[in-house]
Parts: C-alpha cells; sequence; structure tokens
C-alpha cells in the first residue's frame, strides 16, 4: 500500500519499490561512518523519510521533535525542493534551525519521485548564543540542546562540496537502476495481465471456495479450498460435499448440518455459526468461519452454491490468548494503560487505576492522557517521549505522573506503538512503575557514592574493576582523574595509553595472571600523563571467585603516591647533599691543615733562596737556579691558597665596593687572557646594591669562570658577563637547597660552549675534579670559587646544557654600610729596610731561624720567641723600646691573637702585624679579618716582609685586637 501523496513513476510505480532499499541502507551506514555526514532518502511530495543514517541527535531530539521547530524543518525542505526545479545539484542548503544540508534530486521518466539528502553538518563554528536563545526560544533542555550541537561535525567547503559531488553521482546511479528496474516491470506486468486474463475469478482470492451443482455434489475447488480440505480438485470433482467438507462442533463434537442443502432449500445465503471445525482429508482439525450462497440464473433459479471459508485458527488462538493477556494485565502490580493516536484512553487496568489514586476505570477511560501530567511536563518530556515512540516504536524512561489528588511521583515508563494492516500507528500501550522507592534507594547510593569520591579524592585513591564473564571494566571518578581519562576513552585504551612503556606489560601481566590464575598484586608503576609528567601510582590487584573457584572479578585500588614519592627523593637529594656538604667540609679541613704544614716548608724554601740570591750575586750562576727554585716556591705557594680558598680558610681584607667597579677593572686583562676568537660582552646593571668582599676574591673568581668558558668553547664564541640586583624569596629557596632569603647582587657568567651533561654538572665543586687532559688543570678553580662563594656568605649555582653552552650564577648578599676599607697593596717591588726593635714569636725553630735572619737582613733587631710565654719574658727582660710584635697566629699555651691582647697592656704604643699559614678563628672572623688588623699570609717573600713591616710600623693607629 502506498500513500496517495507519493508520486507514481507510470502512474503506479513508487520510487521505493523501484530501487533495493536495503543494499541502500548498507551503502548509507557505511557513508556515514566513514563521511561522518547524516545521509537520507526522502520521497515526495510528502517528504516521506525512506531511508536514513548518521542522523544528527540535535535534529532527532529537538529539531524534528517539537512541533514548532519541526515546521522550519518542512520549510526547509520545501524550500529545497522549490530550488531543485531550478538545478540540479543543490549545494550548502541553510536549514532555518541553523545547520547545512545539500540535495540531489532523482528523476525517472520526467517524475521528481525523491531526493538524495546529505549534510546535517555546519561549515563554520557555531554560535553558541544563537542556538542559546533557539533553545530557549523552543523550550529545549538548554544543556542537552547545547550538547548534541557539539556533537554536530564541522567540514571545509571543500569536504562539503566533495561529498555533494559524490550524492549527484549517487542519485544517478540510483536513477538509472531505478528505470532499468522500471523497463523490467512494465514488461513483466505485460505478461502477466495476459495470463491472469485466463484465471479464473475463483482462484484470484484468498479464501477456500468451493462450488457445487444442486445435488450438493463438487464442481470446482480453488488452490486454498485444496490446501484446506486436503482433496485436490480433480479428487474432489463429482464427490459429496458432505466428503469433502466435513464439519464439526468443536465443544460437542457432533456432525454440523453442512450450509449448502440449508441454502438451496431457502434460497438464501447461509453462515456456519462459532466453534465450527473442518476436518481436513489427511486429519487435520483447523477453526473456520464460512458462509454458502446460491448459484443463480439470470431467470432467478438456483444452478448451485458456493462455499467460501477461511482457516480462522489463528484468529481463534490469539483471541483465547488476549482473553487470558487480559486476565493477566487486570492482575499485575504494573499500570497498563492503551490510548489511541489523539491521546484518548481506551483502556486502563487496576494497576494505573490505583496507582494514580482513581476508584474505576470509567474515571480515566475517554479522558486525554495529559491528566497524568503538568502542562510544563507535558510540553517538556511527555511530547517529545511520544514522538520518539512515534519515529522508533518505542520507548522507555522516565516521567513524572500527578495523582488525582495533584500529588506527583517518578514513573518509569515502556511504551510502545502499534500498527493496523496497512502499517499505520493505531494504538499506544504504555507500562508505567511507581519507582518512588527506587528513587529514594538511587538518591541514598548517590550521596554514598559521592561521600566514596570525596574521600577518595582526599587520599587520591581510585579503584577500577574487571567483569570477567562481560569483558567490562568501570572504574571511579579519582581513578578517571589520576590516569587523565579522556571523553569516551575505553579503559583499555587508557591503560595502553598512560602507563610507562616499561611498567605497561607487568601491569597487563598482572591483569592477565589475576583473571587466570587468582593472583593479586601490589605494585607501584608509573604513568606518563599528557603534558610529558609522571605520576607515581600504588595498585593494589585481588580477584573475586565464584563458589567453585573461578575468577569472576578483579577489583584494584590505585593510589597516586607522587608526592610521597617526590618526597622520598628530595629527601634522598637532600641526604646527598649532606653526604657531600659533609665530605667537602672533612675535605676542606684536610686542604687547611695539608696548607699549613706546607706553607710552613715553602717559607723555609722561599725565605733561605731569597737570602742566597741576595748573597752570591746577579752574575752568579748559582743565582738562576736558585730563582727557578723561588718561582717554584710561589708557584707552590698559589697553589695552597687555592687549597685555603676551598677551605674557606684564606684569610681576606673585604672592601665595601660597587661590583660593576671591579669587574669594569677587569675587562681589559679578561680580553687579553680570552683571546681574538672569543666576544666577550659587559652588561652591567644600572644602581647596583653595594657588597663587602675581597676585591682579589672577585678577581679569582672572575679569572677561573672565564679560562673555564674560554676552554668550553672550542672556535670561535661568547662570553657574557652580567651583573644585577635580586631578592630571592622563600618559594624560590624552597626550590634551591642551601639557599637563604634576602638581598643579593648577582654575578652571572655565561659561555655558549659544549655545555656539560648532568653527571658532570653534579661534580664540578669538588676538588681536583676535572675534565681536562692530565697536566691541563688542578681541578680546584671552581672548588676555590664555592669557597669564596661561603665565605662570604653566598650562594652559587651553574646550569647548563650538553651542546647548549653553560651560565653560572653567583649571589653575594647585598651590604648596607658605608664606611670603606684599604687594602693592603704589595705591588711594589721596592724592599723596604729599617732599625727598630721587633719582637719575632714563632713555634717552628726552622721558621723562627729564617724569619729572625730575614729581619735582621733588612736592617732590624731581632728579639726571637719560639713560644708565647718565651716572648712574654724577653720582653720583660728588655730594658730597650720594642717597637713591633710580628708574631705567628696558630701556637701552642695561647695563640698569637692572645699574647699580642697581653702585650699591648704593657707597651700601648706596641705596633702589630700578624702571620699564618693557616689562620682560624682567633684572627680572623670566619676568615674575614677585623678592621685594622695587619695580616701576612705565610709563605711571604723578602719584598713582602719588608713592604708589612714597614707599613705596621709606619700605622697612625695603634695596634689593637678586639677581645
Amino acid at each position: 500500500m502506498h500513500s496517495k501523496g507519493i508520486n507514481l513513476v507510470e502512474g503506479k510505480y513508487p520510487f521505493a519499490d523501484l530501487v533495493n532499499t536495503d543494499h541502500m541502507q548498507v551503502m548509507f551506514r557505511r557513508f556515514s561512518a566513514v563521511t561522518g555526514f547524516s545521509i537520507g532518502l526522502v520521497s515526495l511530495p510528502d517528504f516521506d523519510l525512506l531511508i536514513s543514517t548518521g542522523m544528527q541527535d540535535i535534529c532527532v531530539n529537538f529539531h524534528r521533535a517539537c512541533p514548532a521547530s519541526a515546521k522550519l524543518c518542512r520549510l526547509s525542505s520545501e524550500k529545497m525542493l522549490s530550488d531543485l526545479q531550478e538545478q540540479t545539484v543543490l549545494e550548502a542548503c541553510h536549514c532555518e534551525n541553523g545547520l547545512v544540508f545539500g540535495a540531489s534530486p532523482i528523476i525517472i521518466k520526467g517524475v521528481h519521485v525523491a531526493n538524495l539528502v546529505a549534510g546535517q553538518i555546519l561549515l563554520v563554528e557555531p554560535d553558541p548564543q544563537r542556538f542559546k536563545r533557539q533553545s530557549e526560544k523552543y523550550g529545549y533542555d538548554t544543556e542537552a540542546y547545547l550538547t548534541a550541537l557539539d556533537k554536530v561535525p564541522i567540514k571545509t567547503e571543500a569536504e562539503f562540496r566533495e561529498m555533494m559531488g559524490f550524492l549527484d553521482e549517487w542519485a544517478a546511479m540510483f536513477t538509472e537502476q531505478a528505470q532499468a528496474e522500471l523497463e523490467k516491470r512494465v514488461a513483466l506486468q505485460t505478461a502477466m495481465e495476459s495470463e491472469e486474463n485466463l484465471r479464473t475469478i475463483l482462484n484470484s482470492i484468498g479464501d477456500a471456495v468451493i462450488c457445487t451443482d444442486t445435488r450438493g455434489h463438487v464442481t470446482s475447488v480453488n488452490p486454498m479450498a485444496e490446501k484446506l480440505t486436503g482433496w485436490s480438485a480433480a479428487d474432489a470433482q463429482g464427490e459429496p460435499l458432505t466428503d469433502v467438507f466435513h464439519i464439526i462442533n468443536d465443544r460437542t463434537r457432533e456432525i454440523v448440518v453442512n450450509p449448502v442443502a440449508n441454502v438451496l432449500a431457502t434460497g438464501e445465503i447461509f453462515g456456519l455459526a462459532n466453534h465450527t471445525i473442518l476436518i481436513a482429508r489427511d486429519g487435520r482439525e483447523l477453526q473456520i468461519a464460512d458462509s454458502a450462497a446460491p448459484i443463480k440464473h439470470p431467470d432467478g433459479t438456483i444452478s448451485g452454491v458456493v462455499l467460501v471459508f477461511r482457516d480462522v485458527t489463528e484468529e481463534y488462538r490469539v483471541k483465547e490468548e488476549l482473553e487470558q493477556l487480559g486476565a493477566m494485565v487486570e492482575q499485575t502490580v504494573e499500570g497498563v494503560a492503551i490510548a489511541n493516536t489523539e491521546g484518548v484512553l481506551k483502556y486502563v487496568n487496576r494497576a494505573w487505576i490505583g496507582m494514580h489514586g482513581y476508584d474505576s476505570a470509567d474515571e480515566l477511560v475517554g479522558r486525554h492522557l495529559n491528566i497524568f501530567h503538568t502542562p510544563a511536563e507535558m510540553e517538556r518530556v511527555v511530547l517529545p517521549f511520544i514522538n520518539d515512540v512515534l519515529r522508533n516504536e518505542h520507548r522507555s524512561g522516565e516521567v513524572e505522573h500527578r495523582r488525582k489528588d495533584g500529588s506527583t511521583f517518578p514513573g518509569q515508563m515502556t511504551v510502545s506503538m502499534l500498527k493496523d494492516d496497512q502499517s499505520v500507528p493505531n494504538v499506544f500501550i504504555g507500562f508505567c512503575r511507581d519507582i518512588t522507592d527506587r528513587k529514594r534507594a538511587e538518591l541514598a547510593l548517590l550521596e554514598s557514592k559521592q561521600h566514596l569520591n570525596q574521600a577518595q579524592a582526599m587520599a587520591k585513591v581510585g579503584h577500577w574493576a574487571l567483569d570477567v564473564a562481560a569483558d567490562t571494566i568501570s572504574g571511579s571518578d579519582e581513578l578517571h582523574r589520576i590516569f587523565g581519562v579522556r571523553p569516551n576513552e575505553s579503559a583499555r585504551a587508557m591503560f595502553d595509553r598512560v602507563f610507562h612503556p616499561d611498567d605497561r606489560d607487568r601491569y597487563l601481566g598482572n591483569v592477565k595472571r589475576g583473571v587466570a590464575l587468582g593472583e593479586g598484586w601490589n605494585v607501584v608503576d608509573r604513568l606518563i600523563m599528557e603534558d610529558c609528567s609522571t605520576v607515581y601510582v600504588h595498585s593494589i590487584g585481588e580477584a573475586i571467585k565464584d563458589d567453585d573457584g573461578n575468577v569472576v572479578r578483579l577489583i584494584v585500588t590505585v593510589q597516586d603516591i607522587s608526592e610521597r614519592v617526590s618526597a622520598e627523593e628530595d629527601l634522598e637529594k637532600l641526604q646527598k647533599q649532606f653526604v657531600q656538604a659533609q665530605k667537602m667540609e672533612s675535605v676542606g679541613r684536610l686542604a687547611g691543615g695539608v696548607a699549613h704544614d706546607f706553607n710552613n716548608m715553602l717559607m723555609v724554601i722561599l725565605g733561605h733562596t731569597e737570602l742566597l740570591q741576595g748573597k752570591v750575586g746577579v752574575e752568579n750562576p748559582f743565582h738562576l737556579q736558585l730563582d727557578e727554585i723561588r718561582k717554584a716556591a710561589e708557584r707552590s705557594a698559589d697553589l695552597t691558597r687555592q687549597l685555603l680558598a676551598f677551605a674557606r680558610k684564606q684569610t681576606v681584607a673585604p672592601q665595601v665596593l660597587n661590583l660593576n667597579d671591579i669587574v669594569g677593572g677587569m675587562l681589559k686583562m679578561l680580553r687579553r687572557l680570552l683571546g681574538e676568537d672569543i666576544d666577550l660582552a659587559w652588561l652591567p646593571s644600572d644602581s647596583l646594591w653595594s657588597i663587602r668582599v675581597d676585591p682579589g676574591q672577585v678577581d679569582q673568581i672572575l679569572a677561573n669562570l672565564c679560562v673555564n668558558a674560554r676552554d668550553a668553547i672550542h672556535d670561535v664564541g661568547k662570553i657574557i658577563i652580567e651583573t644585577r640586583n635580586v631578592i630571592l624569596d622563600e618559594a624560590y629557596c624552597a626550590d634551591h637547597i642551601g639557599f637563604m632569603p634576602g638581598e643579593f647582587v648577582e654575578l652571572a657568567v655565561t659561555d655558549d660552549g659544549i655545555g656539560m651533561p648532568r653527571e658532570i654538572l653534579q661534580n664540578i665543586w669538588e676538588p681536583f675534579f676535572t675534565t681536562k687532559g692530565v697536566g691541563e688543570g688542578t681541578g680546584l678553580g671552581l672548588a676555590t670559587i664555592y669557597g669564596i662563594v661561603k665565605q662570604n656568605e653566598g650562594f652559587v649555582n651553574a646550569y647548563s646544557e650538553l651542546g647548549e653552552g653553560t651560565t653560572f650564577r653567583i649571589f653575594l648578599p647585598r651590604y648596607i654600610a658605608t664606611f670603606k676599607q684599604e687594602r693592603l697593596d704589595d705591588s711594589n717591588n721596592q724592599v723596604h729596610r729599617g732599625h727598630e726593635t721587633v719582637l719575632l714569636v714563632e713555634d717552628e725553630d726552622i721558621i723562627l731561624n729564617l724569619g729572625k735572619g730575614m729581619l735582621e737582613e733588612l736592617g732590624y733587631r731581632v728579639l726571637a720567641a719560639n713560644s708565647p710565654q718565651t716572648a712574654l719574658e724577653i720582653a720583660g727582660e728588655y730594658d730597650g723600646e720594642i717597637h713591633l710584635l710580628l708574631t705567628d697566629v696558630v701556637m701552642p699555651e695561647m695563640n698569637g691573637r692572645e699574647l699580642a691582647s697581653r702585650m699591648m697592656r704593657h707597651y700601648p704604643k706596641l705596633k702589630l702585624l700578624f702571620m699564618s699559614g693557616y689562620p682560624s678563628n682567633v684572627i680572623a672572623h670566619r676568615g674575614v679579618l677585623d678592621e685594622g688588623v695587619l695580616f701576612m699570609q705565610k709563605p711571604f717573600s723578602l719584598q713582602a716582609l719588608s713592604t708589612n713591616v714597614r707599613d705596621a710600623l709606619a700605622s697612625t693607629e695603634r695596634g689593637s685586637v678586639n677581645e
């Protein structure tokens, strides 16, 4: 059957009958799956959708589900039809509801029978506000509507044009197929019509027909009668009807009077009573309904009887089942209602009546179903629900119901649509269950789940479960957060994507063994997140078995322990730093002790060498050899000073200065040191804060860093020296172990050399560690810098990547005081002489004798003492004036500082000069000399001794030692 609105080819063939719609459906599905375009076949002129696939939710559940917006869909279709009258392909047709589609016409024999439509896409990013206004206009659920909008694919115009080209070719192909099928059918129909002219009317009807003569003997039997009676037409010919048509009452089993006899006797049409059974020739019993009518000549005389009957066995069975079903429906606890397509109630069972608060069916039958819903609920939920049933013939969901007294309850509805023989919707049958208790339980379960999720989120613990039989995996919200689950991502894809490649096989192996053997596991794994960060998780898996010992479920808890692992790593790092600090401190003490003793020996070598040189003269051949000995001793002294700097035992004379002045003064020397292939850039910062440091130590730092930078540049390159003021806060210091907050002046030296890998960078501050070849470096350069910076209460950091160069950043504390201290200058090579009396105190006899000889060589009167106590005794017995006390710092009995203090009590004008190869804190506070204190570092030359003695004697301030 075809609706009269369909365009028919040749006046009788609808397009759907001329093509293989099943095959088209498969092709359409594949097309939608591959391209993302929805596609449909629409018959004309009523726009009936014959086939559709890939339909977007926004059209199905909103635009076409709402009567108001559905009108716009129809208007767009009508406009499309109008436009297709003028062109063969309609591209980029914009639906009034906001989507884009295209169409190609299918025209057969000049009849426009259908359109091939594809689209339900967007060509540009949608305007959310426009669709939000549209949602409010038609009363959609805005959130659900915008979610459906997000699912609409966005295609380029090129993709759309390519799709339309394919659509046009497809329409042409369907047209060719339909035309070929049409020609085939026309030819077949012509042949069939010729053949049917030869058939009798009896053979063309679906009921069984037996004709008899006036005696009641069979004259003809049509095929259906042959089938039901079991008699062939040839066998039945001439037989009494009672033999061929044997009927009984199905209740009494008695023979029923043959209707033919009644017709022949009365000349009237006669019908059989209900409950008549036909016993076929093969013994089959069939429930039948029949009627008999006379066959009359034109003159009204009866020439025979025609008996028409049909098998109603199935109808009776259905009727009986319906009666039984009706009884069951009345007894069921689930509410049942039947309504016509207009929504008028035709039937309600007792459960439906009771749950809605009514007393009888009479109160409901004949009324519209809107009595069970508020107008808002009808518009928002019920009408879209019914429209969905009309489209899909079945729908289940939750709908709020209203009772007779106005109260409401949640109902679980299942509605099906029943059709008549012509497939036209006939009635709706609905089943309703009051789910108030279930909703309360679900709410309680939801609250419990929320509490669980909150607890899991606080503890960073998630879980997942594997149902072995169903092979499905479910996970908690916290698990999704930990694993960074993507929308619509499967659990297995998540595991494959997130687990560290080195841990994935082990983890999946644990799962397989859990399923196969019931083994649990307790492991820590690594996850690699999308931002490349690493997350550590502690997983505990447990297998759940049934009564037969078969594994039915795996339960796995997963805890994010990244913070704990990070804390453990930080603790391990701190422990390593602590050990390293202890090691550096131990090496420092060792270096300081060695330097002290070594300095004494160098003092002897250097002093005697200079004394001998003064005696032999320049022309003596031994003078040159003695000069080489002196140079070697001086280089050795430089090495001990480096050791003392690393050990933070080097005594310095700090000054309050501007770092820019010191660096600027060294640039000329540094450029000569670096050579022409190295570009040295100086980037000083304005308004630099003052610092208090020995300028010589700054020279040491810059020289060491620039030499190392030069060695790291294999060809031409660049070195940048920068200064700036910085404030280190708590957050910065938390990330840099050993740093303290405060105001600092930063000195940065950057090169574009080969850089250093991490394993080398970790060891650069250790003394004697070097990457240079044998004989090319002592390994004390950076260790010296480290010691100098620490001695001045600063910090140092090195940043380097292999192939990316290196930056050293040194932070020296800002100095607030304003006074300046002059530095002793021993750059003058002149040897100064004198005649004053010097009390020399040294506990090493070899050094004492050497010092005495050197002072006497310079013209001084020397009182020599090998201990502080001896010095006090000599001073007490000496009648003359003692002008200068030259004393070692570290000695038995008492140190040089205490000796000087006691001497000053008796000789208030006494000038002081301290010396040591390893001065401790008795003279220098943390290695830094107090103002007014003069110090001479061992080993020293004759010239240095002469200069320092004269400076001490010439000092306008009297000697002082702070207690």
